[in-house]
């Protein structure tokens, strides 16, 4: 939280901008580490679900 606040300051005061990209390259290290975390967990889940493990079941 504490670099989304650091980069708005920046960009609303005039502040260094140099210091707004540092901001989003570690916000963006962030987003993407939880979205890998997010498919693998996702993937791992569904890795083994079929047309059978519907409640009800589709094909009978």
């Amino acid at each position: 939280m504490g670099y989304v606040v650091d980069a708005m300051r920046q960009v609303m005061y005039g502040g260094d901008i140099s210091r707004v990209g540092t901001d989003l390259v570690v916000l963006g290290t962030w987003l993407v580490g939880g979205v890998l975390l997010a498919a693998i967990g996702v993937t791992r889940m569904t890795h083994h679900r079929t047309l059978r493990d519907l409640q009800p079941s589709l094909i009978g």
